[in-house]
């Protein structure tokens, strides 16, 4: 997995905080992603562009 940078996430927060969660996600403060409450899958993820993140 990609090491999640303090630039990355800032983005991911601004990003993250206008979007309202349905009631089986919660963001998980390890990565800030969104995740299922039922099976704990990522429902996000950060795709490099040109081998950068």
């Amino acid at each position: 997995m990609m090491e999640i940078t303090a630039e990355i996430r800032a983005l991911i927060d601004k990003a993250a905080a206008g979007m309202e969660l349905a009631g089986d996600e919660y963001i998980d403060p390890a990565d800030g992603l969104i995740h299922c409450k039922k099976c704990g899958g990522q429902r996000q993820t950060v795709v490099p562009c040109f081998g950068k993140p």
